[in-house]
């Protein structure tokens, strides 16, 4: 990063030093150190960037409970849980892998629930 007293200074941009001298975009680029300290430039390092912040405990619940959403097809899940919880088809004779996707998939919104009930997770 470009200093020039308190001003930063980029790359490629035209700047005007404090005698009113203008500068092109491209003087950055191609001066030496010597012609750096001659303006009164710096160069210091960049600043750390921000931390990202961890998201809430919410945004964390529904991000789990998308992603246990997104392993079928929406449309069918809801027609299995529908058909399942009113007795029209039995679990059983399903397709070994749609009974442990339907499984997985309580068992996980179980728990998120369960977390929610307990105060563990705030919902907005």
């Amino acid at each position: 990063m470009y200093k020039l007293g308190e001003k930063t200074l980029r790359k490629g941009r035209a700047f005007t030093d404090d005698n009113g001298v203008q500068y092109p975009p491209n003087w950055l680029t191609c001066a030496t150190h010597e012609d750096l300290t001659r303006v009164g430039i710096t160069i210091e390092p960049d600043p750390e960037p921000a931390p990202i912040p961890e998201p809430p405990e919410h945004a964390k619940a529904q991000r789990r409970l998308d992603i246990a959403d997104t392993k079928q097809p929406r449309a069918v899940d809801d027609i299995i849980d529908t058909l399942v919880d009113k007795g029209v088809i039995a679990l059983t004779n399903l397709p070994q892998v749609v009974q442990d996707r339907h499984a997985q998939k309580k068992a996980d919104r179980a728990i998120i629930a369960q977390e929610i009930a307990d105060g563990l997770l705030r919902v907005p």
